[in-house]
């Protein structure tokens, strides 16, 4: 028979002591000015199917609209309340670093590929090239960047993370860069919580 644990979604900068972020049958697990947003959950690891990441990304992205969030990696779970509340306690410091690295900002994702009906292929030099100048010339707009990896037919794939009112701003950079590359296509998608941009420490 499953025990039963918490699966954890992230964790959330509480303003107030009553500042808890609800979410369905979520609940939160609160250490001074932070939660961890969670769900009961079998303690075993959930299949990381596509209803798991939705149900994931659900929750996460309605607690970013409202407030900070640090995203979990997807299907993480916990044997119990005392176990999250411990480990919030152990990483308080950096927990709240976290949170203020990620205050008021967004995660931009931007990828490239060639234009339908173009000869090349996204082993082309030329095009790697151009894509990466591009990619170059963004990052100077952005709080920080990374590169991700592209999906099949993608030539490259980046995450930016930007000030929230900046997003707009940023779309339009994407869009000037496109009209400047010829051959390649843009697609920017967000505003995201700061999933590529956060890193939980879970211990051994």
């Amino acid at each position: 028979m499953a025990v039963a644990g918490l699966r954890l979604y992230g964790v959330a900068a509480l303003a107030h002591a009553d500042d808890r972020p609800l979410v369905d049958s979520t609940s939160v697990v609160a250490v001074r000015d932070i939660g961890a947003i969670v769900r009961p959950s079998s303690y075993t690891i959930p299949p990381l199917d596509d209803n798991e990441m939705a149900d994931c990304q659900r929750v996460v992205e309605a607690v970013f609209r409202a407030q900070t969030i640090l995203p979990a990696p997807c299907g993480t779970v916990f044997k119990s309340e005392e176990h999250v509340r411990r480990w919030l306690e152990l990483n308080y410091v950096s927990l709240v670093e976290g949170i203020h690295f990620v205050d008021g900002r967004c995660e931009a994702r931007v990828h490239v590929s060639d234009l339908p009906g173009d000869d090349a292929d996204a082993s082309d030099p030329d095009h790697m090239s151009l894509a990466t100048e591009c990619f170059r010339t963004l990052r100077k707009f952005a709080v920080a960047a990374l590169p991700i990896r592209p999906e099949e037919g993608r030539i490259l794939s980046g995450a930016y993370l930007l000030d929230r009112p900046e997003y707009p701003d940023f779309e339009e950079r994407v869009r000037e860069q496109a009209r400047r590359a010829a051959g390649l296509r843009f697609r920017t998608t967000g505003p995201w919580p700061p999933y590529d941009f956060v890193r939980m420490d879970f211990g051994a």
